[in-house]
């Protein structure tokens, strides 16, 4: 969040400690949105088809793995903003390993954005990765797969089946878009 502290109460007014977990009185909060946030409207969230995709790359943070097998091993967590058609806007997410053994989505994902001379082979040899700073703005393609979401059915336990999106390889921004499942001439699945 951008605002710091009590930026969003009224002047003079301050956060209220009226229960044991330290709520806040927010009867008086006023806010200033922008036109961009006032026209804002909900997105469909229903994962989209199997196909590829034209995405620009919107956010990259770097994480550690919390599994048994990888603690504490690095990883971009990378959001990328689909660029046109019917789906213009939507949100993808990839996890692209940064550790010996697990590098096959580092080496697609820097070859896609145009880094592919930081993929370097053999024991001897290493390759410097940008920053992940220098891959905002990059566009690539990016091969989506819908998928059943296994984790949040057995979660939810009442039987219905669930999906979700997976990234599973990205490619050059030149790559022609497309999806086998779309059954026609259109640029994006449908």
């Amino acid at each position: 969040m951008a605002t710091k502290g009590n930026d969003l109460l009224p002047s003079g007014a301050s956060p209220v400690d009226d229960d044991a977990a330290g709520g806040v009185d927010l009867s008086n909060l006023r806010v200033n949105f922008s036109e961009k946030e006032a026209t804002s409207e909900a997105f469909d969230l229903a994962p989209v088809p199997t196909g590829k995709y034209l995405v620009a790359i919107t956010d990259v943070e770097v994480r550690f793995s919390t599994s048994e097998k990888n603690n504490g091993k690095p990883y971009w967590s990378v959001e990328m903003t689909t660029q046109e058609g019917k789906y213009e806007g939507r949100k993808f997410w990839g996890n692209v390993m940064l550790f010996e053994g697990a590098l096959f989505s580092l080496s697609q994902l820097l070859k896609a954005t145009g880094f592919e001379d930081r993929v370097t082979e053999g024991s001897k040899t290493y390759g410097q990765i940008p920053a992940g700073e220098e891959l905002m703005g990059k566009k690539l393609v990016i091969n989506v797969v819908k998928t059943r979401d296994t984790y949040r059915e057995q979660q939810n336990a009442d039987g219905e089946k669930l999906f979700k999106n997976e990234v599973k390889g990205y490619l050059k921004g030149d790559t022609i878009v497309g999806a086998a499942s779309s059954g026609g001439n259109s640029l994006l699945p449908g």
